[in-house]
């Protein structure tokens, strides 16, 4: 009998494991990256398995703290080599004397394992008026394997940012670092009305691109003996 037991519960164990294999990144809201694609164990596109999404929000004054049903996600493709990605859009919306703030973090692998992750890119569609400032900051750990990427970053903490306001518009940004097979990253979103004005973001984009991997040398020595065995084809048949 306790035989038994025990194969039913390998063959349950194995099951669920068979069940949980990642899925294709989904259309949709915050909350189902949060649920759906969690107990999936991430999703897959262009080569890249993105996991571990975690969602928090606020807001103060006036403002509204948009849930994760609220915020939509769409996959971005790898069009014109600028790497596959996201597309974040949500009412993000503050007047005077408020602010909503939208947190969304979460880490992106190699699926081959190879370090070719190398540049991550942010841009927005920020707007403000007054003393209105719309920014996104985002703190990233290349190699990092544990969200948020605070968590025992092996590289150091580093941040890059976009923001909109009367003293700094910059609605793009990209960094560059050595090529790493994880990286995980944890983007504020904000925009603060300030005193006597108003800000908005609607859209924010993510993306990461990867390197070529190169050839391993046993590669380059079956192409060489691929060339010589031509030649010597040739040879031959130019002789009869």
């Amino acid at each position: 009998m306790y035989k038994q037991f025990s194969l039913l519960a390998s063959f349950l164990l194995c099951a669920g494991m068979a069940s949980a294999a990642p899925v294709a990144c989904p259309t949709g809201t915050v909350q189902d990256y949060t649920t759906t694609v969690n107990t999936a164990g991430g999703c897959i596109q262009d080569g890249l398995l993105f996991s571990q999404f975690q969602y928090l929000s606020s807001a103060s004054g006036a403002g509204i703290a948009l849930p994760a049903t609220g915020v939509a996600v769409a996959p971005l493709v790898n069009a014109a080599g600028t790497g596959f990605g996201f597309q974040i859009v949500g009412g993000f919306a503050s007047g005077t004397n408020s602010v909503s703030t939208g947190s969304l973090q979460y880490q992106v692998a190699t699926t081959n394992n190879l370090p070719l992750l190398t540049t991550l890119s942010l841009s927005f569609n920020g707007t403000f008026t007054g003393s209105g400032i719309a920014n996104v900051s985002e703190n990233y750990c290349p190699g990092g394997m544990v969200v948020p990427p605070g968590a025992g970053c092996p590289s150091g903490l580093s941040n890059f940012f976009v923001q909109t306001s009367q003293a700094l518009t910059r609605l793009e940004n990209s960094v560059t670092f050595a090529g790493v097979n994880s990286l995980t990253v944890s983007k504020d979103i904000q925009v603060n009305g300030g005193t006597s004005g108003s800000a908005t973001i609607s859209s924010v984009t993510n993306q990461f691109q990867q390197a070529s991997p190169v050839p391993e040398p046993s590669a380059f020595l079956l192409m060489g003996s691929g060339f010589v065995g031509l030649a010597l084809l040739r040879r031959r048949f130019l002789r009869h």
